[in-house]
């Protein structure tokens, strides 16, 4: 193999190690922060905290259903207000968090248990939580949720 070669193939090892390396290797101090902040919009929401959710979403956010429904930040703020409806327990399993500057994209498993009119219920799903950062503030500005089967 000539220097040419060599070189063209080492260059294309680095490029494919670059490209298949996890970014999650690359969110340093941000992914434990980023962690909590999904935990604590959890929280607040079962703890219906309007305050805090509105606090840690975006004024723009949306959600997209697995069905392609659109959820705004003044519809999920009313739905918390409902009393019909009680968060009883929202748990995350299988969380990765993958930051690139000031964006960052967790995904995981979310599953849920509420009461809705009476009505006991439970749903997981697969979901992907979009954060951006201004400054020190990270906000989530876009999520999507597709119910798994039961």
């Amino acid at each position: 193999m000539n220097g040419i070669e060599l070189l063209r193939r080492s260059s294309r090892i680095a490029l494919a190690a670059v490209l298949l390396a996890p970014a999650a290797l690359h969110a340093g101090d941000d992914a434990p922060k980023l962690r909590t902040l999904e935990r604590d919009l959890n929280r607040a929401i079962t703890q219906r905290d309007t305050q805090r959710v509105t606090d840690l979403l975006a004024d723009d956010w949306v959600l997209v259903s697995g069905v392609g429904k659109i959820k705004t930040k003044a519809e999920i703020l009313a739905e918390m207000a409902e009393p019909d409806l009680e968060f009883q327990e929202i748990d995350t399993r299988d969380v990765m968090v993958r930051v690139w500057g000031d964006t960052a994209v967790i995904t995981g498993t979310l599953h849920q248990r509420y009461r809705l009119r009476g009505k006991q219920s439970e749903v997981t799903l697969r979901y992907s939580d979009t954060w951006a950062r201004t400054g020190e503030t990270w906000r989530q500005v876009s999520g999507h949720a597709t119910r798994l089967p039961d």
